[in-house]
């Protein structure tokens, strides 16, 4: 079958490209103003049975609808599906809706992976008009792998203004009253708590992205305005208890805190201390100073316990281990050592593993691209 990706060159353009050619064993008819050998908007409505926009956010309702203007010149014995990924759903669902396709709206809640499938990752999907397409776009599900929520097109724009906007807002904020202080970033981490630790992770992670893509969810859904105005007075609640100081005003603080506590619920609140509990546990693990980094070569049942055999022959203790599949396939695995990377044998077991064909050294570097 053949599936065409607008704005293949992007990063989900090409993650969904890879996808398909080698998950669903598809043809990909690719187009982009970034490619030198971009199929026409007309071959693409004319020959696509599925049709992905992997576009700007702010961008896709207006390239949606030049495919909507070519497509009414084509007459199909079955329509197609069109499917977006963008992060706001609202006008680019309308927009589809204009052709005769069936139409579906997606939300990867994560940036490109760089693992060959979903798995692990939230994906939204808003049906809006699915009937021929409905077992292929269940085996399309199934092959993602994603944990699938599905949300009717009238709510995604809400939810997202706060599990999106208020978010995003806040990191650049919090960054900006970081950056205000004396001491560096760098210095302030070394007194890091897990809280902060984890607050900072994930600041570093939007700061270090496309700035363009927080910008359009910011100024393209039209909830996020009166979702930050909502965040704002309740913050503003608490610097008035602060300034006002007085018992009266301890005693208000923390009936603000348990009434916070109350509207999210006992069970919600238990599950996410244990979340949190979880990722404390693994950045302490990935803080390990003395690390290997090893890609695995065969992946099959097995593979890790002869690895793990040399250790156990050298009589090396593990502190921790964390694997990856990356998006080229590779498995790679950190593990944590209780002994100096340089010492004795730690470097026997290494030669060891890589004589025997097991895997090889790919990094020493708590940097290291490994996503555990």
């Amino acid at each position: 079958m053949n599936i065409a990706i607008v704005g293949a060159a992007g990063a989900f353009g090409r993650w969904f490209t890879a996808f398909f050619q080698r998950e669903m064993s598809a043809q990909i008819l690719a187009h982009d103003p970034a490619l030198t050998d971009s199929v026409s908007i007309e071959h693409i409505v004319r020959e696509a049975d599925v049709l992905l926009f992997c576009t700007p956010t702010r961008h896709s309702t207006a390239i949606i609808e030049q495919f909507v203007q070519a497509s009414k010149a084509v007459v199909r014995e079955q329509p197609a599906l069109w499917l977006d990924i963008t992060s706001i759903k609202s006008a680019p669902i309308q927009a589809m809706k204009q052709s005769d396709a069936e139409v579906v709206g997606l939300h990867p809640m994560c940036a490109a992976p760089s693992a060959p499938t979903m798995r692990g990752k939230v994906m939204i999907v808003c049906r809006e008009r699915l009937h021929h397409w409905q077992s292929w776009f269940e085996h399309f599900l199934a092959t993602l792998q994603a944990e699938i929520l599905e949300l009717p097109v009238a709510r995604h724009d809400p939810l997202m203004a706060q599990i999106q906007g208020v978010v995003h807002a806040s990191a650049i904020a919090q960054a900006l009253q970081i950056g205000a202080l004396p001491e560096s970033a760098e210095q302030l981490w070394a007194l890091r708590s897990p809280a902060y630790a984890l607050s900072q992770a994930s600041i570093g992670r939007i700061l270090r992205s496309n700035a363009a893509i927080y910008q359009d969810i910011q100024f393209d859904n039209v909830y996020v305005q009166d979702a930050l105005r909502g965040y704002i007075a309740q913050l503003q609640h608490l610097v008035d208890l602060l300034e006002q100081g007085d018992e009266t005003a301890r005693q208000q603080w923390r009936q603000h805190f348990d009434l916070a506590a109350e509207k999210l619920g006992a069970t919600y609140c238990e599950q996410q201390h244990q979340q949190f509990e979880q990722l404390s546990c693994l950045l302490s693990d990935l803080a390990e100073p003395e690390d290997l980094i090893l890609h695995l070569h065969s992946d099959r049942p097995g593979a890790l316990r002869e690895l793990l055999q040399i250790f156990e022959q050298q009589q090396l203790n593990l502190r921790s281990i964390h694997s990856a599949r990356q998006l080229d396939g590779r498995v790679l695995f950190r593990i944590g050592l209780e002994q100096a990377r340089s010492n004795a044998v730690v470097q026997s077991a290494l030669r060891q593993i890589q004589q025997q064909g097991l895997a090889t050294l790919v990094s020493t570097s708590r940097s290291a691209p490994v996503q555990s």
